[in-house]
């Protein structure tokens, strides 16, 4: 028997089926990710920050047994029965003993002194200086435009500009987007955008990369990446958790760093909704 965490994303999805069976998709480090074509798992070690879709293995020596056998792995499930299974009968048992709840709703703005404060602590160099920096810094300056003149048309089209810029797994401008939805979607700033956004993760699925896709839809239907959702909460008590950002811009090469910025032009949307000609860079 394994112990595990399992997210509150995942204990309602996973209950609404039988017999679900995943693929293994890739696999990393502290990281294995199972597919099948509607749902991602990330099977993670103890020390990973969690996502909507995360089943966090407690003890790090047992899931290095699991990925010592990750060519042959499939996880099956009929929830709450969960077993990592292998050609060479190498079951494991996976027993949830925590539910972790990455559901987030709407929260109080921060006031501006906040929102300075946080936006001090965020370098944008560190993505603009990528190849994709020219094409980020225009597309948010056409919807910065178009925010202020309710251009919808141009609204979809900046937001649609910005998929797939950069590299990676989740590329720049999907964080971005991800952090941007997010903020704006959590403080409640503005709901034409946040539905713009909604559109193109369910009608363009095949733009965003994999993982991004995942992320955003996620996202869409309430759940979030958890260092986020805490920042939020903190944020909206109008505090700096400086340890708590410096968590989260570690996190991946440069996709900590790129939510953190989208979150950042989310918050800025509410001094624009008061004042025009605004800048974000």
């Amino acid at each position: 028997m394994v112990n595990c965490e399992i997210t509150s994303y995942l204990d309602i999805q996973l209950s609404k089926e039988n017999n679900i069976i995943l693929e293994l998709h890739s696999a990393f480090k502290n990281i294995l990710n199972f597919s099948n074509e509607n749902l991602l798992i990330s099977l993670t070690t103890s020390n990973i920050p969690v996502s909507p879709f995360s089943i966090r293995i407690l003890e790090n020596q047992i899931y290095q047994k699991i990925s010592n056998n990750i060519k042959s792995i499939k996880l099956n499930i009929n929830y709450p029965d969960m077993f990592i299974s292998s050609r060479e009968k190498n079951n494991f048992i996976l027993y949830p003993i925590k539910i972790i709840d990455t559901n987030i709703n709407i929260l109080p703005l921060p006031n501006q002194i906040t929102i300075r404060k946080l936006e001090s602590l965020i370098n944008p160099q560190i993505i603009l200086n990528d190849w994709s920096g020219n094409k980020i810094e225009y597309n948010l300056t056409q919807l910065q435009f178009a925010i202020s003149n309710d251009s919808i048309k141009l609204m979809r089209q900046s937001i649609k500009n910005l998929i797939g810029l950069g590299s990676g797994l989740t590329p720049i401008g999907d964080d971005i987007i991800y952090g941007l939805y997010n903020s704006s979607r959590v403080y409640n700033l503005h709901n034409i955008l946040c539905k713009e956004i909604e559109y193109l993760i369910k009608s363009k699925k095949e733009l965003f990369s994999f993982f991004s896709y995942h992320f955003l839809s996620n996202s869409s239907a309430g759940y979030i990446y958890k260092p986020l959702k805490d920042l939020f909460i903190i944020l909206s008590n109008n505090k700096i958790p400086y340890k708590l950002i410096d968590k989260i811009k570690q996190f991946g090469a440069t996709s900590g760093i790129a939510l953190l910025y989208g979150a950042i032009v989310g918050l800025r949307i509410s001094e624009q909704r008061n004042r025009h000609g605004l800048t974000w860079f």
